[in-house]
C-alpha cells in the first residue's frame, strides 16, 4: 500500500512539475511585463511605503500602487484624474531612458513624438495611426521594445511612413 502512495504522490509531483514548465515556456512567448515605475502614491503624492506597504489594485487591467487604504476609494472616485497623473509621472520617468529613437510601429525617426502609456509602459510613436496599429496587436509590438537595448538606440531603417 506504501509503494502505491508513493508512486502517486510522484506521479502528482510530475504533473505538477510539468505543469510549471508548460506554462513557462508559454509565458517565453508574451512581452516581459514592465516592474511598476512609479514609487509615489498618485492620489497623495505620498513615497509609497511611507505608510507601510503598498496597497496594490488592478483597474481595468492596469497596476496601480497607492500609500493605503483610504486612496483605494478616493482613486476609484476620480480614476480618470489619477490615472492621466499617472501617465504624466511614467512619462516623465520612463522618457529619458527610452530606448528607441524611432516609431515602435513605422520605424520612423522620432521628430516630435506622440509619448503613450500602454499598462504602465511608456511607447513612443510618429502619428496617431502608429499609435491604432499598436492598440491591434500591442503584444507584437511590446515585444519589439523589449528587445530594444537603451544603449543601442535605433536609426530609422529607410521606411517611408505617411501620417
Amino acid at each position: 500500500m506504501r509503494r502505491v502512495r508513493t508512486s502517486a504522490l510522484m506521479l502528482a509531483v510530475m504533473g505538477i512539475v510539468a505543469s510549471v514548465a508548460f506554462l513557462g515556456a508559454d509565458q517565453a512567448h508574451k512581452p516581459s511585463a514592465a516592474a511598476y515605475p512609479l514609487d509615489v502614491c498618485p492620489v497623495t503624492d505620498e513615497k509609497l511605503g511611507a505608510m507601510g506597504d503598498a496597497v496594490v489594485i488592478t483597474h481595468e487591467g492596469r497596476e496601480v500602487r497607492l500609500c493605503c487604504r483610504s486612496c483605494v476609494g478616493k482613486f476609484n472616485k476620480n480614476a480618470d484624474t489619477y490615472l492621466k497623473k499617472m501617465d504624466e509621472l511614467i512619462i516623465e520617468k520612463l522618457g529619458p531612458t527610452y530606448p528607441l529613437t524611432t516609431c515602435l510601429v513605422s520605424g520612423e525617426k522620432l521628430e516630435s513624438p506622440i509619448d503613450f502609456v500602454y499598462k504602465n509602459r511608456l511607447v513612443r510613436f510618429c502619428c496617431k495611426d502608429c499609435q491604432k496599429k499598436f492598440l491591434a496587436s500591442p503584444d507584437e509590438y511590446l515585444n519589439k521594445l523589449d528587445e530594444a537595448k537603451p544603449e543601442e538606440k535605433k536609426e530609422s531603417t529607410g521606411h517611408n511612413h505617411v501620417g
